[in-house]
């Protein structure tokens, strides 16, 4: 076998260990939103949807209720039919950016481990 070839098995090799890192951070992800979702009747965490592959390295995790994006801003005042009213999640002030910003240096240590 000429070293080329070899190179090009542990390249591949290198690839689908990446693909499995990244593949498994969505889905950890996905685990710890839906987790840490605030619950009233339970159609926020109902709502989630799981990973979707969009590309190489390009994941979406969404959630469809339709008040998902008001919890994900975090707990602020707004305008609401005229009327400054405290909206957002008094469980999740921050939204869900926190768990994320925690989620992106994990998935970075993983994939540095990679060799």
């Amino acid at each position: 076998m000429a070293f080329s070839d070899d190179i090009n098995k542990e390249f591949a090799a290198i690839l689908k260990k990446r693909d499995r890192v990244v593949k498994t951070g969505a889905v950890s992800l996905y685990g710890d939103l839906e987790v840490i979702t605030p619950v009233d009747t339970g159609e926020l965490r109902d709502s989630w949807q799981p990973p979707e592959r969009l590309g190489l390295l390009n994941w979406r995790i969404s959630n469809i209720a339709p008040h998902a994006y008001v919890i994900d801003g975090g707990r602020r005042q707004a305008m609401v039919n005229g009327t400054i009213r405290w909206v957002g999640s008094e469980q999740l002030p921050k939204g869900f950016q926190p768990i994320i910003d925690e989620f992106e240096p994990k998935l970075q240590r993983e994939l540095d481990k990679i060799k």
